[in-house]
């Protein structure tokens, strides 16, 4: 029979890392999420009402919630505006783990290009925050947490 799942293995996002391509750890971002979405075309079938999908192309979008804490990030990203220069194209390296889990995910998201760039936000008596909204091209699972 069945067991309710054990909770100690829900993984906690407190144990999430962001790093870029160069390996430095974004330690001020605070969300990270990277999803692919499935365009569908309708196919319609002989011999019944219902309607098929046939999927006709995969677009990976995503976006980063960061503490401001420096200049770094965007000073990359904003790379992408010189005239003289090509977009800004990187790889993030993302971790997830938790110590009472005992397991660890980590992912590859290639071909990265950012869909904009936050050049200045505030509001007295709040956290600053910056989000980065990105496109990417390409995935890779590097290390997966077993059951």
């Amino acid at each position: 029979m069945a067991q309710p799942i054990d909770p100690t293995r829900v993984i906690s996002g407190n144990y999430g890392y962001v790093y870029d391509e160069s390996g430095r750890w974004l330690a001020n971002v605070t969300s990270f999420n990277a999803t692919y979405d499935y365009a569908k075309e309708d196919v319609p079938r002989a011999g019944t009402r219902r309607v098929g999908k046939k999927t006709m192309t995969i677009e990976g979008t995503g976006s980063m919630m960061f503490h401001k804490v420096s200049s770094y990030f965007i000073d990359k990203v904003l790379s992408a505006t010189a005239n003289e220069s090509a977009p800004f194209l990187t790889e993030l390296n993302v971790k997830l783990e938790d110590p009472e889990n005992g397991g660890t995910e980590r992912w590859r998201i290639k071909g990265v290009q950012f869909d904009n760039a936050p050049l200045i936000n505030f509001e007295v008596g709040s956290l600053m925050e910056e989000e980065y909204n990105f496109t990417f091209d390409d995935h890779e699972l590097v290390e997966r947490i077993e059951e």
